[in-house]
């Protein structure tokens, strides 16, 4: 046996001459910077750590400066973006001349909304205001170009998340670069702006097209070109998106890497058949990519294609040998510098993690025959999305993979085409009504996924589930990736756990809950049992309707708040199924989202007073509840039990007309502690109660009637002296609520007072085997 000398040196091993094939390592040390600048917290710690070690374990000299620089920079660009932000901007009324991209302007029945920039001091607003008139309203939807606009501003703060899993819009602008929001009260002289730079040339542009289309076409048709063609998200694309986005099929109806490919491949194809040197058309195709990435809007997926299609373009035309890893790793670089946020983002998740798996299944789909191809990859690509719909939106389809694989080439084969051909032949040809034909077909594509969509039975709501859960889908969807060329069982326990570990997971979560839930103006309690048992909600919230609107005043395709406010809530929590909905009585601010709740979810039954019954704003409502919910009328006495939940209808105990005091009183008992559900019983009600319930106590009181000074006597409160008051009522609502006189006798009566104006969602967890109620927690601290 050879022996190893004294003075025979270790082997060495062989430095890296380039980065080519190392890209990736340096996106890496990028995203993780911005984990830990951005979100913190031990996740961000640990990823960052592995990474490190990976990168030392290399040895590798020039790959371990590289990242470093690359983190540093990264690093010290975005803590120069943070300490930029405005510590603490504050509310303001000023008198400002704004800066107004035609593009920003959103007009939804007499309501403007737009996005000005202060020429004084350089910050941007998202401003409102109420149209005064049909012509002015139709003067701002013809404006096309860039304009000076002075007015008088009252700015305020955008509104933060208001309930568990809610949208946080302050977050949303702040990524924007946008840190108050406010109406314009004065508007004065409006003027316009001239284009100084090819972007606004081309912003200009993409404005006037988006009145072309909406003048020529019919508004689904005009509605889906803005969209595909324009990146626009119109009133009636918003009404849609929610569908979309449950059947996991959103990337087809928006702007994004399939429709970057098709309009570049037509257009390369043209500039061939011209017969251009290659060099010409890589260098016309690069212009292209520069407009038309501003023509769409830049938006997350756009901006993502572009890159990508632009650097292969330039690799193939230099002959840099870069590997598609590699040019998806500077793309996302890129993407980094423009929008430091990309990475936390549902659309910046989607984009570049499907990108990535696509570059990896490439040589998997080369391996099928090709009738099974497209079946295949389509297939793979909707399992391996599941993590990440389920992270932002809580639910993925189960005919997600069938809809991909049938969308696809419908998308590309026939409606992208004939779009094109018709938007083409608008500039010189009546088409409206040639187009009847598409209209009538993509309303009826509208409405067969909206049946689709509600179908309960086809969709899967995991509900917000740990990181770590999230994490291992990913691991194992990497995993799967990797280990395809081995065992089939293998293989096939991979793709169980990508869709079985976060469809299960809701069930071992051992918290119950008890949520007041912040839906503005509005009452909505939501109760669920431990390890996804049964759910209870009293009262849906909803909008008041004030007086007769003109036409024009109107918005065409209203949105309901319970997609923003309460269903991302139910959905966060795994609901898709609800057992019984109480509606304590027959206003709309207590049943107005019932309609839109029982779209997306399942109600096994309805319960509701006789008075309630016979109003015909509720009658009309439960016409439309889907047959499946059991409809019934409540009376005082019933009563309902469940393990450790009791539930008694205390009031009314006499035929009432459906209002305020016509209210569902209810008991709920959980864990040894009472809390009253009062709905918007006054005076009169509760005189009545404490009457027939002279006994009558309780630990938490949901206030009646959002604190109106109507409500809540000193004689009612006298008997629920030292319990604690919820008061659910919205932002700076109409009505003043709550009152102060009502809150100075709910203080006089020895009782905390909790708001939803103030601290959002407010909000008690238990365990099976705790004895009492958690503590009591709120969204967001009281101001």
């Amino acid at each position: 046996m050879k022996k190893e000398g004294k003075n025979e040196k270790p082997l060495q091993l062989k430095q890296l001459g380039s980065l080519k094939g190392y890209l990736i390592f340096i996106a890496l040390s990028a995203g993780s910077m911005a984990l830990l600048s951005f979100k913190g917290g031990w996740f961000a710690v640990l990823a960052t750590v592995f990474l490190w070690v990976r990168l030392c374990k290399s040895q590798q000299f020039l790959l371990l400066v590289s990242c470093f620089l690359a983190s540093a920079l990264f690093g010290c660009y975005w803590q120069w973006i943070i300490s930029s932000q405005p510590v603490s901007p504050t509310a303001d009324t000023i008198q400002a001349v704004l800066l107004v991209d035609p593009n920003s302007v959103e007009i939804a029945g007499d309501a403007l909304t737009f996005e000005g920039k202060n020429q004084r001091t350089k910050e941007s607003y998202v401003l409102r205001y109420q149209l005064k008139s049909e012509v002015e309203k139709q003067h701002w939807l013809e404006q096309t170009t860039f304009f000076e606009l002075t007015g008088d501003l009252e700015l305020e703060l955008p509104m933060d998340q208001r309930n568990l899993a809610g949208f946080d819009y302050r977050q949303f602008l702040l990524e924007k670069g946008i840190y108050r929001v406010g109406k314009l009260t004065v508007m004065g002289a409006k003027t316009d702006y001239p284009a100084k730079n090819p972007i606004h040339l081309i912003k200009t542009w993409r404005r006037k097209l988006a009145v072309h289309i909406d003048k020529r076409f019919l508004p689904l048709t005009a509605s889906y070109m803005k969209s595909l063609f324009l990146g626009i998200k119109d009133s009636m694309f918003k009404s849609q998106r929610e569908v979309w986005s449950q059947l996991g099929i959103l990337h087809f109806f928006s702007i994004s890497g399939m429709h970057v490919f098709f309009f570049v491949g037509h257009f390369r194809r043209g500039l061939l058949r011209l017969r251009l040197t290659l060099e010409t058309v890589f260098w016309l195709e690069l212009a292209f990519l520069f407009v038309f990435l501003f023509l769409t809007g830049f938006s997350t997926s756009v901006g993502r294609s572009v890159f990508f299609m632009g650097l292969g373009a330039i690799n193939r035309q230099f002959n840099w040998q870069f590997s598609e890893l590699d040019c998806w790793s500077v793309t996302l670089l890129l993407s980094l510098i423009v929008n430091p946020y990309v990475l936390f983002q549902a659309a910046g998740q989607l984009s570049f993690g499907l990108t990535f798996y696509i570059i990896y299944l490439k040589p998997l789909v080369a391996k099928v025959k090709p009738l099974f191809q497209h079946l295949f990859f389509s297939g793979c690509l909707s399992i391996l999305a599941i993590p990440i719909m389920s992270a932002h939106f809580y639910e993925w389809h189960l005919l997600g993979i069938g809809l991909t694989f049938l969308l696809m080439p419908i998308f590309n084969k026939l409606l992208l085409p004939v779009l094109s051909l018709l938007l083409g032949l608008s500039s010189f040809l009546e088409v409206k009504e040639c187009s009847q034909l598409l209209e009538t077909a993509l309303k009826a594509i509208q409405q067969l996924l909206l049946v689709i969509s509600t179908d309960s039975a086809l969709k899967v709501v995991t509900g917000r589930l740990p990181p770590i859960i999230y994490l291992a889908c990913v691991i194992a969807s990497l995993a799967w990736l990797y280990r395809y060329y081995q065992t089939k069982i293998i293989r096939w326990v991979l793709l169980i756990v990508i869709c079985c570990l976060p469809s299960l997971a809701k069930y071992t979560d051992p918290r119950g809950i008890i949520a007041f839930v912040d839906v503005g103006q509005g009452d909505s309690i939501f109760i669920q049992r431990p390890f996804h048992q049964e759910a209870i909600l009293i009262d849906t919230g909803g909008r008041l309707s004030f007086g007769e609107r003109e036409t024009w005043q109107k918005k065409e395709q209203p949105a309901s708040q319970a997609n923003y406010l309460l269903i991302p809530f139910l959905k966060s929590r795994g609901i898709q199924t609800i057992d019984q909905v109480f509606i304590s009585h027959a206003h709309e601010d207590h049943f107005g989202d019932l309609l839109e709740i029982n779209k997306q979810m399942e109600i096994k039954e309805l319960l509701y007073s006789e008075g309630s019954s016979r109003q015909a704003n509720f009658q009309a409502t439960l016409a439309e509840i889907t047959p499946q919910t059991q409809l019934r009328i409540t009376q005082s006495g019933d009563w309902w039990q469940n393990q450790e939940i009791r539930l008694d209808l205390l009031y009314p105990q006499e035929l009432g007309d459906g209002g305020n005091d016509d209210s569902l009183v209810l008991l709920l008992q959980i864990k040894g502690q009472k809390i009253l559900l009062t709905g918007d019983l006054e005076a009169e009600g509760e005189k009545a109660l404490i009457t027939h319930y002279p006994e009558l106590s309780a630990d938490i009181l949901k206030v009646g009637h959002h604190g109106s000074r109507t409500s809540s006597t000193e004689a009612f409160i006298k008997k629920l002296e030292g319990a604690t008051g919820i008061i659910s009522c919205g932002v700076n609502n109409r009505f003043g609520h709550p009152h102060e006189e009502t809150l100075s006798r709910l203080r006089d009566g020895g009782m905390e007072i909790y708001q939803t104006n103030q601290q959002g969602m407010i909000y008690y967890q238990w365990l099976p085997w705790d004895d009492k109620l958690s503590d009591i927690q709120t969204i967001r601290e009281s101001h």
